[in-house]
């Protein structure tokens, strides 16, 4: 069990750069109770520190798994009838594990996704290894420098101000879903980590209180209300979208406080960028993991994407 929590904790590492690392600027921040594979970004972006696959092997190796994922280890003397008391009952159906157990808990049929349609993959391969170019000789260096500049709690702190910032997003999402619980969770989160947290330094409403973050923005309301994605695009820059996200991105742009404060342009795009170079820091070794471990990387991301967003919208 210990070995496979290990490999299920490397496959989370690898998948979860697509989600995030190579494309600026991305989707607001996530949270999720649980982890999986296809969405390890989604639990990445509120907990950064438990990157390094060590929280995952941990909590895989120890509980994360459903208790009936058990079975009596039987006697090999009491399978054999010769030497067994035929007085004896023979062992239980219920001492062995069902089909249905040992179905991978943290996994979803592969045909509840639907195919995320892709008519302009030919373009979309074309911008898509263009963005890995500017990453390449741009992106990746300057991500660098800036992990070796600033220490990784104060990375840490950057990332919580900048997810506090943009709480009117996550608000009117969930509001226009009618979702109440999760719009008490922002106001609660925003409150808290506003004040005792120290201007949102610091996610005291998580670690204090349990008030988990709730990711929401436009894309998934939009989701909400069965607005299909449409097709698949790979824009500049911006890296994997389809027509709906983008369409949700330009809304969340509207709520966004930089928008409805009227702060210029350039602390607005320096917001932008500071925020896509620090979660960048966090995710260089994953970024090359990935690379080095896919077939096809422009077939994973899209994949990957389509599992994400997927899974936002259906949680």
């Amino acid at each position: 069990m210990m070995l496979l929590g290990r490999v299920f904790s490397r496959s989370l590492l690898s998948a979860g750069i697509c989600i995030q690392l190579i494309f600026i600027p991305q989707w607001t921040s996530a949270a999720s109770a649980s982890c999986r594979p296809i969405a390890y970004n989604y639990c990445i972006e509120s907990h950064p520190e438990k990157s390094d696959g060590k929280y995952f092997s941990e909590n895989l190796e120890s509980n994360q798994f459903p208790e009936n994922l058990t079975a009596e280890v039987l006697d090999s003397n009491k399978l054999d009838d010769s030497s067994r008391d035929l007085s004896e009952p023979p062992p239980s159906q219920d001492t062995f594990l069902t089909y249905k157990e040992l179905e991978d808990p943290f996994g979803t049929p592969e045909e509840d996704i639907p195919e995320l349609w892709d008519p302009f993959e030919s373009h979309n391969r074309f911008m898509f290894n263009l963005n890995n170019t500017l990453y390449d000789y741009f992106g990746k260096h300057v991500a660098k420098g800036y992990r070796f500049t600033l220490p990784y709690d104060v990375r840490v702190m950057i990332k919580n101000i900048i997810t506090n910032g943009t709480m009117p997003v996550r608000l009117l999402s969930s509001l226009l879903q009618g979702d109440l619980d999760k719009s008490g969770r922002v106001i609660g989160r925003f409150l808290i980590n506003s004040t005792v947290g120290i201007g949102g330094m610091f996610d005291v409403a998580d670690q204090e209180f349990d008030i988990k973050p709730a990711n929401e923005n436009m894309t998934q309301t939009l989701g909400y209300y069965n607005v299909p994605s449409g097709p698949y695009l790979v824009l500049p820059i911006l890296g994997p979208s389809s027509v709906r996200n983008l369409a949700g991105r330009t809304a969340d742009v509207f709520v966004n406080p930089t928008f409805l404060l009227s702060a210029p342009f350039a602390v607005s795009s320096g917001i932008a960028a500071v925020k896509k170079t620090n979660e960048t820091s966090f995710l260089i070794k994953t970024h090359k993991e990935l690379r080095e471990n896919s077939i096809d990387e422009y077939i994973s991301v899209r994949d990957l994407y389509q599992q994400y967003h997927y899974f936002l919208v259906n949680e």
